[in-house]
């Protein structure tokens, strides 16, 4: 399944796609078809500039808005398009063809530079963050376990998995959850991947 952190992690890239509303409009899903990316917004965030680097973003700038593509990775020589990341059904997230149904995420972009994203998306199973869920708290090297892109609750940064009930995985059952997974790894292409954290509080290495 797409939405399993494991796949994620090994054979997909993900990137964002910055838009100005929902890609509902005749002129991106056009484009969206070509494969291009929506029309360039204006005025999603202003960058600042200090002496030996980019300063962070006011906290009062308003969040971008995007939507998520991914690429089947198995052969990095050509990698192949597979769609957005869209509400899959039984409170998991997958991958839809059609622009109009992917789902819009919200992030405050901190900085310029590569970092820890908190992604805001519209409520999904009563929950406001897009992030992830699974009967495992850790992801192991050569193991079985996984753990699937849900909607949730904010949980800390940095912090190992929650368990908590308030998650579209198994909702009203306690399951290792966590949110701020989020990170921009590079900034030209806006390539984003997930970061789970194992119980012991370091990455997991799948």
């Amino acid at each position: 399944m797409f939405g399993a952190f494991r796949s994620l992690f090994t054979l997909f890239a993900l990137f964002l796609v910055f838009v100005a509303a929902a890609p509902t409009s005749t002129t991106n899903a056009a484009r969206f078809k070509q494969g291009l990316g929506p029309l360039k917004p204006k005025n999603l965030f202003t960058p600042t500039r200090r002496q030996g680097g980019s300063n962070p973003l006011s906290s009062s700038a308003p969040p971008v808005k995007a939507v998520i593509r991914a690429y089947d990775m198995s052969n990095p020589a050509n990698p192949s398009f597979l769609g957005y990341v869209a509400p899959a059904g039984s409170g998991l997230f997958g991958v839809t063809q059609d622009p109009g149904s992917a789902t819009v995420i919200q992030t405050q972009l901190a900085s310029l530079q590569p970092g820890n994203l908190d992604f805001v998306s519209p409520p999904y199973g009563g929950y406001p963050e897009l992030g992830f869920s699974g009967p495992y708290n850790d992801l192991n090297p050569g193991s079985a376990t996984i753990v699937y892109l849900v909607g949730t609750i904010a949980v800390p940064k940095y912090s190992p998995p929650v368990s908590t009930p308030n998650q579209s995985f198994a909702s009203g059952s306690n399951e290792p959850t966590e949110s701020a997974v989020w990170y921009l790894v590079n900034v030209a292409s806006l390539e984003i991947e997930p970061r789970w954290i194992n119980s012991n509080g370091s990455p997991a290495t799948t």
